[in-house]
């Protein structure tokens, strides 16, 4: 397995750890974690991983979409934060149902990384040709 898939099959787990640790910071009333910290998508592991790609890698199609995604699902998670350490628990709550923002942006960001990985692991470009 490669460095590319281990780093996307490990920002999958870690993304998936996420909503336990809403739901913690949501029973706590406080979290470790400040929400400026968490909505920055460039503090994880994965976001500091998909700065560093090389060219190869930002030429996928999916790499735009994962960035993009990855940064809209930072900015949802450190919303449900606030809202948690903020005293307002079950808007927090709320904010994690089906349909949130938190949730969409977590489905289509995890989405995305896998058909990226399948990219990856199949040797498909999904590059833009260069002239």
């Amino acid at each position: 397995m490669t460095d590319h898939l281990r780093q996307i099959d490990a920002a999958i787990a870690a993304h998936d750890e996420w909503k336990a640790h809403l739901l913690n910071a949501i029973a706590a009333g406080s979290s470790e974690l400040d929400p400026d910290q968490a909505g920055a998508d460039d503090h994880c592991a994965f976001g500091k991983w998909l700065s560093s790609v090389g060219p190869d890698m930002k030429a996928s199609l999916h790499y735009e979409r994962v960035c993009d995604l990855h940064a809209r699902f930072h900015k949802a998670a450190a919303a449900v934060l606030r809202l948690a350490i903020g005293g307002r628990g079950a808007q927090a709550l709320t904010s994690l149902e089906f349909g949130s923002d938190y949730v969409s942006a977590s489905v289509l960001l995890v989405d995305e990384m896998e058909l990226w990985r399948r990219e990856l692991e199949h040797g498909m470009s999904g590059a833009v040709p260069q002239p």
